[in-house]
């Protein structure tokens, strides 16, 4: 589960240092052998362009995680293994996936109102850079969360997704919000009923706190437009977060709502997702 100093895999954890960035990822790659992903707590490594605090690399499923520091023009690093540290509780509520926040919530080990903060608190500390949330809610999502809490202090079931904060795109109708679709000529087209999708992810108990952006007329495969700018992605903003849902998957990667509603004709769903390191699903037609 970590690797020591010499390189040697062990249980538990480790730390090594090295002197630079690349170094570190290609000797974690031919040592674990696996896919690793590397958690820097918003410390810049040299060479990359980080964003996320989360970057991975390989292509195996299981991957270690790393904490790292920059100290004098190396990095120190903490490896444990994804088991490890959530068994510990090490991760972050807006790290956890939609399935541990899900049942915490349930269990009351946190509040869904806890969740949606710090979903808020995620949101707000990224997105400037990253631009993928274009219309943000968050009195709506506070107000939605103290329901979910209210329904489970009752003993009423909350919901599959009770208390999971999740982005919504915005092509569709989300009431008292416009559906501006990437389009100037929408801007000031308000919504005055929720989509299906919307009404759906309310009554699973879902938190939406924000509008995610796509390109004009959800067309392009990237995501960019006059009236809300480039989306970019949150794991080097030389490449594309794709399109046209590009808004979801870059506020998905950067731990801005658990999961993230896209659309997908041509593959705009699964092109983001690729582009963004998620996984994309695009649903039988009427599913949701």
């Amino acid at each position: 589960d970590g690797v020591a100093n010499d390189g040697s895999i062990y249980s538990g954890g480790g730390q090594v240092q090295v002197p630079a960035y690349k170094r570190v990822v290609n000797d974690l790659t031919q040592t674990i052998g696996r896919q690793v992903n590397i958690m820097c707590d918003s410390v810049i490594m040299p060479g990359h362009d980080l964003m996320t605090q989360s970057v991975q690399y390989g292509s195996e499923p299981t991957r270690n995680q790393v904490t790292g520091h920059q100290f004098e023009g190396n990095i120190v690093a903490t490896f444990y293994s994804d088991k490890y540290l959530r068994e510990r509780q090490f991760f972050e509520l807006w790290q956890k996936s939609a399935v541990e926040i899900a049942g915490l919530v349930k269990s009351r080990q946190v509040s869904a109102f806890e969740v949606t903060q710090a979903a808020l608190d995620r949101l707000k500390a990224v997105n400037g850079k990253l631009n993928s949330v274009v219309i943000e809610t968050p009195e709506d999502a506070q107000r939605s969360a103290e329901l979910v809490d209210q329904a489970i202090d009752r003993g009423e079931d909350p919901g599959e997704l009770a208390g999971v904060p999740v982005t919504v795109k915005v092509n569709i109708d989300q009431a008292g919000y416009a559906n501006t679709n990437g389009l100037k000529l929408q801007e000031n087209l308000i919504a005055d009923q929720d989509s299906p999708v919307v009404t759906n992810f309310r009554k699973a108990g879902a938190i939406i706190v924000g509008r995610t952006n796509t390109p004009a007329f959800s067309l392009r495969w990237f995501t960019r437009n006059q009236l809300h700018g480039h989306t970019i992605n949150p794991h080097n903003s030389r490449i594309t977060p794709g399109g046209s849902s590009g808004g979801a998957a870059s506020a998905t990667a950067a731990g801005i709502g658990a999961i993230g509603h896209g659309t997908d004709i041509g593959g705009s769903v699964r092109y983001p997702a690729y582009a963004c390191g998620l996984q994309g699903l695009r649903p039988t037609q009427g599913r949701f």
